[in-house]
């Protein structure tokens, strides 16, 4: 599925996935137009998930491996680790180039589904008096400008 602001549901968009690309463990997008499908510890980074377009298979770095959520923003890819209440920051998964680990912000913890978009990171918050909502920031770890949708 892709929208354009999920908030209003605008430009709702289903695609079917090909056979390659499907029962990933978790899908993101990345800035150099690939989408990348991680599944165990290996990733398939492809240009199109319809016709799994320009298809390669790398492994994940040992560091990279055993996320529980995997999303990207600005240059980094990010892995959110629940259980221990950190994210790792890469700009390679399957090199760990350039990485670090952070604390989670408590705010930030417990998402039911993490996503990034450029300078901001999303994620799904789990059921409350007000149903499900989306969370906004720019840091994890400080938990800076961030909203509540």
């Amino acid at each position: 599925m892709r929208s354009t602001n999920f908030n209003k549901g605008e430009d709702i968009n289903i695609f079917t996935l090909h056979p390659s690309c499907r029962d990933g463990d978790h899908y993101l997008a990345y800035k150099d137009d690939y989408f990348y499908i991680i599944k165990g510890n290996s990733y398939r980074r492809v240009t199109n998930m319809n016709k799994d377009e320009g298809a390669v298979v790398y492994s994940l770095h040992p560091n990279c491996q055993g996320g529980d959520h995997y999303l990207s923003s600005g240059d980094y890819f990010y892995i959110i680790y629940q259980n221990r209440g950190v994210y790792r920051r890469t700009k390679n998964m399957n090199q760990d180039e350039e990485s670090e680990e952070f604390t989670l912000h408590p705010n930030c913890k417990n998402g039911l589904y993490y996503f990034g978009i450029v300078k901001y990171y999303y994620f799904v918050k789990p059921h409350d008096e007000w149903g499900l909502q989306y969370y906004r920031s720019s840091n994890f770890n400080k938990d800076e400008d961030s909203e509540t949708f």
